[in-house]
């Protein structure tokens, strides 16, 4: 920059015409203000676990092999009936990302698995297309409706308010974690020359999915990636293989489709 024969007086000069450029340097590395009209009511922090192995213990969440972009074209959505907070726990979970609860409601952790291109045993029929992804909860079928919350058999005996006090619903940072971690798939997708046209919930590809990922998840979530993202879910009544199709109370549409045997939740047509 200078010779060590430079007087004090040049070496000043020249620090005095850095300053700016180091100013501007540190403003553009500074996380952006948050207090003023326009900051983030949602706290979502991104956590990158995709070049983690998987061991012996976790191996349920390794990928399977590997497809192109151009395969991809849909989302699953997904909940695991458990309440889990730890992104380290969910290496064992076989999808590409899980949203998980954050310290208060309105907070969210994103935690991206594995990228699109893997291949993962997450949602049956889906799984050769779509991108699955985990909301971390313990979610009712209907939300508020204790007879549609899936528990383990050791709960399985509870009813009414005892059983709905085991449901752990999806908090408004998760589904808002949610919805980025969607837009930022379809994107990454679109980046690689692919193109997502679907949203599906692992209900409609299997018998045993009845509640999954359930009606709270699903209208804030599978509904905002129709609306959002031009996604669609099939037409009405549609489903894949042993699955359900969207129950009315899910979709707000009346197409005549009950939650189950035991819960009906149809619309007037």
């Amino acid at each position: 920059m200078f010779g060590w024969r430079a007087s004090l007086g040049e070496r000043l000069f020249h620090i005095a015409r850095l300053i700016p450029d180091a100013i501007e340097h540190i403003a553009v590395d500074t996380p952006p203000d948050t207090t003023g009209d326009d900051a983030d009511p949602f706290d979502i922090e991104w956590v990158d676990l995709r070049g983690r192995e998987r061991t012996a213990k976790n191996k349920r969440g390794r990928s399977q092999g590997t497809r192109a972009y151009s395969r991809v074209t849909g989302i699953t959505l997904h909940q695991p009936a458990v309440d889990i907070r730890g992104p380290e726990r969910t290496l064992s979970w076989p999808v590409h990302g899980s949203v998980l609860a954050g310290p208060h409601e309105n907070s969210a952790r994103v935690v991206l698995l594995h990228d699109p291109t893997a291949y993962l045993y997450h949602g049956h029929g889906f799984n050769p297309r779509d991108i699955g992804i985990e909301v971390g909860a313990r979610a009712c079928g209907i939300e508020g409706d204790p007879r549609t919350l899936w528990l383990p058999k050791k709960h399985s005996h509870l009813e009414g308010d005892a059983r709905l006090a085991k449901a752990v619903e999806a908090t408004e940072g998760q589904l808002e974690g949610c919805r980025r971690l969607m837009r930022h798939y379809a994107q990454q997708v679109e980046a690689n020359g692919g193109s997502l046209q679907f949203i599906h919930a692992h209900r409609q590809s299997h018998k045993s999915r009845v509640s999954d990922p359930g009606s709270r998840i699903w209208q804030g979530c599978g509904e905002w990636a129709k609306a959002e993202l031009g996604l669609s879910s099939g037409p009405g009544g549609w489903s894949l293989g042993s699955g359900h199709a969207l129950p009315d109370a899910w979709t707000g549409e009346a197409n005549g489709v009950r939650y189950n045997w035991r819960v009906d939740g149809r619309l007037d047509r």
